[in-house]
């Protein structure tokens, strides 16, 4: 599901609410975000989103408040300070975003969400230090995991970068050219070990 793809949308840190699972042990966060909506970062939305948001503009009574049916599943999250900070606060990855509803009060229109996380210490720092707050955040969907056969295919494209032989690789098709440098080179070779790994 398309959910405020490749824009950075600015949210209100409404609160956060720590639990123990009884059978595991494990202590989970419930984080609140109450995202404000523009017109321009709604349109990087699924339909869903935009139909809600268009809808709640239009009605009469300005204290409004819709339920969006809808979960959004594994999201990667980055919490930034500012709106152009290049470095985020806390980086968060298959997160499911759910109980979804968006508000209405005079001409502001937000989306509420909730999502639950483990707890870790730099969570817990960030709730902290962040919670009332304003912040800015950016989600994308989880990338599914590449194959151990597609990973060792490319290390074996790319050895005679690692090696030294050929200072880089360029691969071009469909429109798009990747390069690889001796960096890259190593980085698949790192990735590729840990699938075999992970398959053995």
């Amino acid at each position: 599901m398309k959910f405020f793809e490749s824009v950075r949308p600015q949210f209100y840190f409404h609160g956060a609410r720590i639990r123990k699972e009884k059978k595991t042990g494990q202590r989970i966060w419930r984080i609140d975000m109450v995202i404000t909506l523009s017109v321009d970062e709604v349109l990087h939305c699924d339909e869903v989103v935009q139909r809600n948001y268009e809808h709640i503009l239009t009605l009469d009574y300005r204290n409004n408040e819709l339920g969006i049916e809808v979960m959004v599943p594994e999201q990667v999250l980055d919490f930034f300070a500012l709106k152009d900070s290049p470095k985020p606060l806390l980086h968060l990855v298959r997160c499911d975003l759910t109980n979804l509803r968006m508000t209405r009060v005079e001409e502001i229109a937000e989306l509420w969400v909730q999502m639950e996380v483990e707890s870790t210490g730099s969570i817990c720092d960030f709730v902290k230090d962040h919670v009332f707050t304003r912040l800015w955040v950016e989600f994308r969907p989880v990338q599914p995991e590449l194959g151990a056969g597609f990973l060792a295919a490319a290390d074996r494209l790319a050895a005679s970068v690692r090696a030294g032989e050929v200072s880089q690789l360029t691969i071009s098709g469909a429109g798009e050219t990747v390069v690889i440098d001796k960096e890259a080179a190593e980085r698949i070779h790192e990735t590729a070990k840990a699938a075999r790994r992970k398959k053995h």
